[in-house]
């Protein structure tokens, strides 16, 4: 199988995390970061790329399996995907409708942060007060930062997956979303910004402690550069 996305944490993480658990080999096709001469902030493959018929929905990331026939796109559907073949969906189907709602609400989250912080003309000093902005409006909040802090907390003080007793897609989503949310952070000088959910970044640091997650960090598997969303 082969994904394609840029260099850099973003949507494709957690689906290179799924691969990385279930020991499975995919080729991980990124992005060079040459910039597209008319729209510089944006690589020229990715360009290149809207510009063929490669992807009919013109985003990434995306899965071609069965031999480069079938082409998946959508991170969520993606990822689901992935957890049927390898076991990473929960052991029943009330358990499967649990992990697949966590996956919808970690791609909002997504959504809100990339469309407000990324795709703008901001400058950096914008950029970082709005990042403490939308902190509060993302962890802080019950409807999501702090909807995770009560699972987490739960998480922790038993099975240690957010899911049932096993690790499922769901604890790799919400633990990849929250070290990109880190990372994001730091870029422009925000360091606090998991301070209003302690358990839910206990909880990211132990499912990033998996024994085959450390290796895929070990073997150079992150982007060259530690963007946190793109």
């Amino acid at each position: 199988m082969k994904l394609t996305y840029f260099d850099a944490r973003g949507r494709a993480e957690a689906i290179r995390l799924v691969f990385a658990l279930a020991g499975v080999e995919f080729e991980d096709v990124r992005f060079s970061e040459e910039p597209d001469p008319e729209i510089p902030f944006l690589p020229k493959e990715f360009v290149d790329m809207q510009k063929s018929d490669k992807c009919p929905t013109k985003q990434v990331p995306f899965l071609e399996v069965e031999d480069g026939q079938v082409l998946l796109y959508q991170r969520g559907a993606i990822m689901r995907f992935l957890g049927r073949k390898y076991n990473l969906v929960g052991s029943t189907e009330v358990e499967y409708a649990q992990i697949d709602a966590i996956i919808c609400t970690v791609n909002d989250m997504f959504d809100k942060i990339v469309n407000d912080l990324w795709f703008s003309t901001q400058k950096e000093q914008e950029r970082k007060a709005n990042i403490e902005k939308w902190n509060k409006e993302v962890m802080g909040w019950p409807r999501w930062g702090q909807y995770f802090e009560k699972l987490a907390t739960k998480a922790n003080s038993g099975s240690g997956f957010l899911v049932g007793n096993s690790l499922s897609i769901a604890d790799v989503a919400v633990a990849d979303f929250v070290i990109g949310w880190k990372e994001t952070g730091e870029l422009v000088g925000v360091n606090n910004l998991l301070d209003a959910v302690p358990a839910l970044k206990q909880f990211s640091d132990n499912i990033m402690g998996q024994p085959k997650i450390k290796a895929y960090y070990a073997e150079g598997g992150k982007g060259k550069k530690p963007r946190g969303i793109p």
